[in-house]
Order: structure tokens, then sequence, then C-alpha cells
């Protein structure tokens, strides 16, 4: 799924959260697997960030993915990735707020990271990621 919420929470240990939508047929599966992985996107990945945007049930085909230590996918291509373990769901509005415990990342690739805002994507600086994660 495509978040629009992510944040640091804690560092030690490391936590975050992201605020998927409560209606994504994703939320259900994070209690479930207990896991999930945070990708950053690339500034010309917008076209992949739609694609888990959006309903259906076709978001991996095609892609060939990798894993960390939860097991969980991390996309092709993607700047960063963090895999987390679930900590917590919290209901909130039309939201929810899910805290991770992060337990191993990668941050290998480089170049300048997708963001949303203003109802469009856009790319940040390359050097604003620099002390991500």
């Amino acid at each position: 799924m495509t978040v629009s919420a992510f944040s640091s929470v804690l560092i030690d240990p490391p936590l975050v959260l992201v605020c998927p939508d409560r209606r994504s047929k994703t939320v259900p599966l994070l209690p479930m697997s207990g896991v999930f992985t945070m990708n950053v996107l690339a500034s010309d990945q917008d076209t992949l960030s739609s694609r888990f945007a959006a309903a259906g049930d076709v978001r991996f085909e095609g892609l060939v993915c990798s894993t960390g230590k939860t097991g969980a996918p991390r996309l092709p291509g993607a700047l960063a990735a963090l895999d987390c373990r679930t900590v917590s769901l919290h209901a909130a509005g039309d939201h929810v707020i899910c805290v991770g415990e992060g337990m191993d990342a990668d941050v290998s690739a480089r170049g300048a990271p997708l963001a949303y805002y203003e109802g469009g994507y856009h790319p940040l600086e390359a050097g604003a990621r620099e002390e991500c994660f």
C-alpha cells in the first residue's frame, strides 16, 4: 500500500509510524503477518507509488522483490527499505496509526526521494536523504 504519512517515533528502540487508510485491503494483514517493510521510493517511481495506492490485487505483478530480515517485500529501485515488526495499531478517524519497530534496514541506493504533497508527486533534493535511517 502507499501511505502519505510516515514518521520516526523513537530512536532506541527504533520505532516508526505509518498511517494507512483503514479501508485498505492491506491493513488487516498488519496484525496477521506482524511485519511490514517501509520502502522509500525514488523520485522517478511515482507510477509504482500510484500502483500501490490503487485498489486491486495486482500490485506485485511483474515485480521482482527482495526481502530483508522480516521476509516482507522490498520494492525494486527503492532508495531505502526499513523492515519492521508491527508493535501496535490504533484507530484514528478514517486511518490507522501503525507503530513498527525497525528490525533491519537497507539504504544502499542513491538519489532523490519521492514525496507527495499538494495533491501531487514531487522530488526532494537528493542531499535531503543523507541523514535518513
